[in-house]
């Protein structure tokens, strides 16, 4: 995995801008998912503690 996002970063260099700002994009989306998920496990379990006492 590790290798892959290394070989991934290489090639942005040869990435045409269009692409490059895609590939951005998507992997902010993604991880702008990511992030909300956690955030709302985070407050899923915070509400169920409180309740629970």
């Amino acid at each position: 995995m590790g290798r892959q996002l290394i070989a991934m970063g290489m090639g942005m260099g040869i990435m045409p801008w269009r692409k490059r700002w895609l590939y951005l994009r998507v992997v902010g989306q993604v991880w702008l998912l990511v992030i909300h998920r956690v955030v709302m496990g985070i407050t899923l379990v915070a509400f169920l503690v409180l309740a629970i006492q």
